[in-house]
């Protein structure tokens, strides 16, 4: 029976996947990109992109082709720019003329010469790079000489077969060409066309709307070509980003039947096609020494802007500015600075073009404007003299001094005299002096908006800040951000994600407690024997192992690190080879009293060597402790926990995810959101994913006490779980809990609070990827308003404001199902891609509402009936929505469920279902 219905599973797929692939791409999407720092995510939720090759890095390739893009490389038959003739070191009598527009040169087509070089020099590199086609344009470039068109497109002709010859499996794209027609048509896989609406004049620097003439003339050459069945796509120009008007032009062309792309005349911005990107990241830039951990646009707003769906984009302003277009692949831009720009022109000026652009500004802390006309552009002026005292607050938001801290007193030292001149701002705060001057030093503005210090952060005598202003809501109208889904890697499939890892410290100490065991022994039956979730174990080698501090003790110790990764429930992870306090390069100059416990453990001999601390202890786990069937997975970093990218490329090496790191606690003594640090920090060399929630060592005054602190944690649990669900519940801690009897109990008392609420739990190498894909993860809206989700990795929530409406499942893609919670509506989707639409009516489908496990599949067999594959670590769980009674097909046999209304709940003994049906009649 099952046989039968995995059958029926493959057909249905094929049908399901085939009309909604003809529901979408009747016409394809197609994008064009030239410049640099090529944004290859967003690009890859197009069907066809072409790109400069020289500016596309390899990695960017790979996820383009990994998203099912096919990828063409431009290749220009008919010219070559004057930087490109240098390099490629040709004879002069290759050149016919010059075209003056483009200052390049025009190439001579009846040239075998050149068509060996295009063959053998220019294309090979291309196809074994892995793209899937070449572009080929310039091919009407001839005509701009005023003799020999016959002889040059007989050449041209020729050469292009040539390529298609040589090349059969590469897609060939022409640009224009008309005049090579019907002669080329058997081998011309897309065409495109410039200006059919809108044009460009090079040699002027001017746009203009085409005449009907000449959209006379266009159409006339494009529609046999289409009517042949190539598909054709137009590229129009606008002067920077409209999109609005860019909308109207992809409405029009994609009427007459063509594929449309809108975008700047360099082709170096994200335009608009059928594809409109909705973009996610938030370019956040800073100034000064140190990194990014220290700065407060990482530690105080990156967490906000996370939780509503931005990713951020770190840039220090002394280092350079962006010198791409960011309007449409840029949510906005926050500025966080602490002190005058190195080069406060520049700054200036770009900030000058963004603004042109249109790209939602947010100014925090100080304003470091002092250009007159910039702050025209922002509606501010700068006041002659300091407000008059006694200084009021006439005016104040909801928004500002209810939120943590209140407002309680005019505050104007070091405040910027910049007054509001604009009748659009909404002033959140208004001050005024004694003599009617005013000054809004927080304001939302149609540009974006500003927080200046004093008003931002208030700090305590202990050094703890709160937030004097609301900055959820602060940041989402400075950025304009309207509702879409949103990536969550805090919740799956309907329940909030429990992990547990802990750091091998503390793993050679003997317990407070009758008969004095090693703490691993205490920990192996109280901790993971006692609670069945999955628990993520490191030790650290120079503790355990004969090359470290206790060599006598290393059997003894090793022995129970292996007892312990016998464990089904237990994944293994490294801590490292000798503890390191620091693991960037320049922390090494400090001296030893600097640091908490010296630079490493003090094993004789040994200095700090990076290999040996990742690499090595890996190995040493891998030989020495894991059983047959486990490889070490994680690693987590120790001491200050801020990996170089030199170590990060180690991980990433070894093919280990990295954890730990951030600082993230707050407790019902002091709950401001001040206490917690984004997901992750970026290196150049990938991301550091932070620990979501803080260890013992913290909750312990750095374990001195009191050692039943770590009950704090719930309290901590509690906060970021409503009323917005911030982080995932993570038990964090380390061997050393398990030497006193109070940090034991504490320890239980953690665990018994999170096994007894509905949880996904995961192992750390399960959920560190997840967070990965919240920061990889673009989306966009096609031309059916339908959502198109890309590039989530691992993850497989989205929490969605439900203003959006209600999923469907009959015009959506890899969407299992969702789940209604005080704080939002989560999807649970079954793949790393997915296209969504919302109704303004309930699913009349049955959905996955809840699950403990995460989703393998999820394919519908039809409105009523589905297969599925949940594979997790606990005895599987789940509950579906139906007006119709269910049963569960599995290899084991029939589960009926308990039912509660529409809502009908399986539960079965095993961790996977296996491949199963879901059936409901």
């Amino acid at each position: 029976m099952i046989r039968g219905c995995l059958l029926r599973i493959l057909v249905s797929i094929l049908l399901i996947c085939t009309a909604n692939l003809h529901a979408r791409n009747n016409l394809p999407s197609v994008a064009f990109y030239y410049g640099h720092s090529i944004p290859a995510e967003e690009l890859s939720l197009n069907d066809q992109v072409v790109v400069e090759p020289a500016h596309l890095l390899p990695e960017q390739l790979k996820i383009l082709k990994k998203n099912n893009t096919t990828v063409f490389a431009y290749l220009s038959l008919g010219e070559v720019s004057a930087d490109k003739w240098k390099g490629y070191n040709l004879p002069d009598n290759l050149v016919l003329g010059k075209n003056k527009g483009w200052n390049s040169q025009i190439i001579d087509l009846t040239n075998q010469d050149w068509h060996n070089f295009v063959l053998n020099r220019l294309i090979p590199p291309l196809k074994s790079a892995g793209y899937d086609g070449l572009f080929l344009d310039t091919l009407d470039s001839y005509q701009i000489q005023p003799k020999d068109h016959a002889q040059q497109r007989k050449g041209l002709v020729k050469l292009i077969k040539s390529i298609k010859k040589q090349y059969p499996g590469m897609k060939l794209f022409m640009n224009r060409g008309f005049e090579l027609f019907p002669d080329i048509a058997d081998v011309t896989d897309a065409l495109a066309a410039e200006s059919l609406l809108r044009s460009f004049d090079p040699v002027k620097g001017t746009f203009r709307k085409s005449t009907q003439d000449e959209q006379n003339w266009l159409l006339g050459k494009l529609n046999p070509i289409k009517a042949q069945g190539i598909p054709i796509t137009i590229i129009d120009y606008l002067p920077g980003y409209q999109p609005e008007k860019a909308q109207q032009l992809v409405k029009q062309i994609t009427q007459l039947g063509f594929s449309p792309w809108i975008s700047t005349p360099a082709l170096d911005s994200l335009g608009t096609g059928l594809i409109t990107p909705k973009p996610r990241k938030v370019l956040m830039l800073y100034n000064g020494e140190g990194l990014i951990n220290s700065q407060p646009i990482h530690t105080a707003i990156a967490v906000i802007a996370e939780y509503l769906g931005l990713s951020p984009v770190y840039i220090n302003i002394d280092k350079g500015l962006p010198n791409y277009p960011l309007a449409g692949r840029f949510a906005g831009v926050i500025n966080w600075i602490n002190q005058e720009p190195a080069n406060p022109a520049e700054y200036q000026r770009w900030l000058g073009k963004q603004l042109e652009q249109k790209v939602p500004i947010l100014f925090m802390g100080i304003m470091p404007i002092t250009d007159t006309q910039l702050l025209k552009q922002l509606g501010l002026k700068r006041l002659d003299s300091e407000l008059n005292k006694p200084v009021k607050i006439t005016q104040k938001s909801p928004f500002a001094g209810e939120f943590e801290a209140p407002i309680v007193r005019a505050m104007i030292r070091g405040l910027p005299l910049l007054s509001n001149k604009s009748k659009t701002s909404q002033p959140w705060i208004t001050l005024k002096g004694s003599k009617g001057q005013k000054l809004n030093p927080v304001l939302i503005a149609e540009w974006g908006g500003m927080a200046l210090t004093p008003y931002v952060l208030t700090e305590n005598g202990l050094g703890q800040q709160q937030w004097l202003l609301d900055p959820f809501t602060l940041v989402s109208q400075a950025l304009k951000i309207k509702p879409q889904p949103i990536p969550d890697s805090t919740t799956e499939n309907g329940r909030r994600i429990l992990t547990s890892h802990v750091d091998g410290d503390g793993f050679a100490s003997k317990a407070e407690l009758p008969g004095t065991p090693y703490s691993g022994t205490v920990i192996k039956k109280e901790v993971f024997e006692r609670y069945p979730i999955p628990h993520t174990v490191s030790i650290v080698e120079g503790e355990t192992g004969k090359e470290g501090l206790y060599p006598w003790l290393s059997p003894t110790l090793e022995s129970i690190a292996r007892d312990i990764f016998k464990l089904p429930n237990v994944e293994l992870a490294t801590h490292s080879y000798s503890h390191p306090f620091y693991w960037q390069p320049e922390k090494t100059k400090l001296t030893e009293e600097e640091t908490l416990y010296g630079f490493h453990l003090p094993i004789k001999g040994y200095k700090f060597d990076l290999k040996r601390e990742i690499l090595g202890s890996i190995d040493y786990i891998n030989n020495q402790l894991a059983p047959s069937d486990k490889k070490v997975k994680v690693f987590l970093w120790t001491g200050d926990a801020l990996p170089s990218a030199d170590s990060i490329a180690l991980t990433k090496k070894a093919g280990v995810v990295n954890l730990n790191g951030g600082n993230s606690k707050i407790t019902n003594a002091f709950p401001s959101i001040t206490g917690l640090d984004p997901q992750g920090r970026p290196t150049s060399a990938g991301w550091q994913i932070y620990a979501p929630i803080m260890n013992e060592n913290v909750y312990t005054n750095n374990w001195t006490g009191p050692f039943y602190g770590f009950r704090k944690a719930i309290e901590t649990f509690e906060l970021t779980d409503y009323p917005r669900r911030i982080k995932p519940i993570t038990i964090y801690w380390h061997f050393y809990s398990g030497t006193k009897a109070s940090a034991l109990y504490a320890l239980q008392d953690l665990y018994d609070w999170s096994t007894a609420r509905p949880t996904m739990p995961l192992y750390i190498s399960e959920y560190s990827p997840r967070v990965e894909g919240f920061y990889t993860n673009v989306m966009g809206k096609n031309r059916a308003g339908q959502w198109e989700i890309n590039e989530l990795g691992d993850l497989r929530t989205l929490r969605v404001d439900k203003s959006l409406g209600w999923p469907a499942p009959a015009c959506s893609t890899n969407l299992a199902g969702f789940r209604d919670l005080p704080q939002g509506r989560y999807l649970h989707l079954s793949g790393s891609n997915a296209t969504l639409c919302f109704t303004k009516q309930p699913p009349k489908e049955l959905y996955l509402e809840e699950a403990n496990a995460p989703l393998k599949y999820w394919h519908y067999l039809g409105k009523q009936q589905t297969s599925l594959r949940l594979k997790g670590h606990m005895p599987i769980e789940f509950t579906v929505v139906s007006s119709k009674k269910c049963f569960l097909e599995t290899q084991d046999g029939t589960v009926a469920p308990e039912r509660q209304e529409n809502r009908q709940s399986f539960s079965i003994s095993q961790k996977d279902t296996g491949d199963a049906i879901l059936v409901c009649r």
